[in-house]
Parts: C-alpha cells; sequence; structure tokens
C-alpha cells in the first residue's frame, strides 16, 4: 500500500443528514464550496450547520481526533489568512525536523498531517471582503471585484497544494493535499445583486461546487428551494431540493423536486 493510499484524506458533510444523503455524504476535500443568495434565504442557516459538524467526516470515512478548525476569513484579517492557516503550523514543523531524529521526525510529522491540517476556511462575504471602514480601503467596485477574484484564485491554489511556506524558507512540499492526508475546504458566500453579472460567473466558473438558495411564491405562498447548480465528485448537479428553515435549522423534504 502507497504512502498515498494510506493517508488519503476523507471528505467532509454539512451536518444537514438530509443533504449529506441526497449528495452521497461527500463535499470534497480540497474543493471550494460557493454558496449564492443572501442570508434570509437559508445561507446563514446553511453555514452554521457546517459550523456545527466541525468537518464531521463522510460516512465510513476517518480523520483526525480533533476535528477541524472553523476559520473566519474577513475584511480585517484577510491579508493574513495564509499565516493563520499555514506558516505558523509549517514554522512547528520545521523545528521539529531539526531536532528530532529520523523516525520519531516521522512520526510528529504524521501527527501534524492528521491533526494541525484540518481545517474549514469560511469567508462570510465575498461581496464585502475588500471593503471595511477604513477610508483608504475603499476601492472602486470594478478593482474591488478583480480583488475577490485574485483573491479565490490564491487561496484555491494554496489549500491544494502545501506550498504555503514560512517567511524566507523555501516550500517544503508541492504534492496535493489529497495524497498528504491533510483536509482542507474553503465555502464561500456571494449575496446576490451586489456584484456584476460577469462577477459572479467567474466566481461559479472557479468553484468546484454551487448551490444557490432560493426564496419564491408559488400559489400564494412563500417556498424555499435549494438549487444544486454544479457539484464536484458527485452526480447531483441540477437537483432542486425543497426547505424549511425551524428554529434556525435547515429542514429538506424527503423527495427531490424536478422543476
Amino acid at each position: 500500500m502507497s504512502v498515498c493510499e494510506r493517508t488519503m484524506a476523507s471528505n467532509f458533510t454539512t451536518g444537514i443528514p438530509e443533504f449529506d444523503r441526497l449528495t452521497e455524504n461527500k463535499i470534497e476535500n480540497g474543493s471550494f464550496l460557493l454558496l449564492t443568495g443572501n442570508d434570509d434565504e437559508g445561507i446563514a442557516s446553511f453555514s452554521a450547520a457546517i459550523e456545527k459538524s466541525i468537518g464531521r467526516p463522510a460516512e465510513k470515512e476517518v480523520s483526525g481526533k480533533n476535528g477541524c478548525a472553523f476559520l473566519k476569513i474577513t475584511p480585517e484579517n484577510r491579508d493574513c489568512w495564509r499565516g493563520m492557516c499555514f506558516e505558523n503550523k509549517k514554522q512547528i514543523q520545521i523545528k521539529t525536523a531539526q531536532t528530532a531524529n529520523q523516525a520519531a521526525n516521522q512520526t510528529k510529522q504524521e501527527a501534524f498531517t492528521e491533526n494541525d491540517l484540518e481545517m474549514i476556511i469560511f469567508i462570510e462575504s465575498l461581496s464585502e471582503l475588500f471593503q471595511n471602514g477604513n477610508s483608504n480601503e475603499r476601492y472602486p467596485a470594478q478593482q474591488e471585484e478583480c480583488q475577490t477574484v485574485s483573491f479565490v484564485k490564491e487561496i484555491k491554489t494554496a489549500i491544494n497544494t502545501q506550498n504555503a511556506k514560512p517567511l524566507n524558507t523555501e516550500p517544503i512540499n508541492t504534492k496535493p493535499l489529497s495524497c498528504e492526508g491533510s483536509r482542507q475546504l474553503v465555502i464561500g458566500c456571494l449575496h446576490g445583486r451586489i456584484f456584476s453579472k460577469k462577477t459572479e460567473e467567474r466566481l461559479k466558473h472557479l468553484a468546484d461546487s454551487v448551490i444557490r438558495f432560493q426564496i419564491k411564491e408559488t400559489g400564494g405562498k412563500i417556498e424555499r428551494r435549494i438549487w444544486i447548480i454544479k457539484y464536484k465528485g458527485v452526480d447531483a448537479s441540477g437537483n432542486i431540493f425543497k426547505y424549511t428553515i425551524e428554529r434556525g435549522k435547515i429542514q429538506i423534504e424527503n423527495k427531490k423536486r424536478i422543476y
């Protein structure tokens, strides 16, 4: 059995049982999941379920004992996200390599890979990522959108390669994370009618999976729907599910609907 096979990282689940069942208990490791819509349409409740599950691995898959870190990226900390997620851990790894013998170091690095590189990186609002209260950092709309797209490209590349490095050091490893036992997932929330249509489409194109939350009026009643626009690793694209929000939690109908 190869090292890659022994340390293959597990996928994620949302913590919403019916949704997980319909998508085969799988949000693929190393992917970028884009949630679109508005908070009152279900994004906030969906995100809260994922945070509460703390990166619970998919059924029959195993992961580190400590679960995942849930790291929120905001306009205030966006410039140091790489340090938050990677650099401090890499410095620990380098120090370990310098002070331990080869056999002990291998054991410690395996523990490091299993426990310390498990995280869900959550961007609460892509449309607000380059806005804050500092008047010196208010960008024109077009520039703000370009910076957001560039940020998504950067973070997506970083979670799929272990090339995030401490200052003044060379990259430790550039192998795909899926072969290193690490688990990382990026979730971005895209609120509607803020960015241009072109930028929205670019972000959807960059995403591995896209879920749209909608509120529709049908027969004089409000109906909530989840539309899976695309979904990596599972044949679930195009499905639309009806759901309700009860006590802040999403409840999905057992029956799939085709519209």
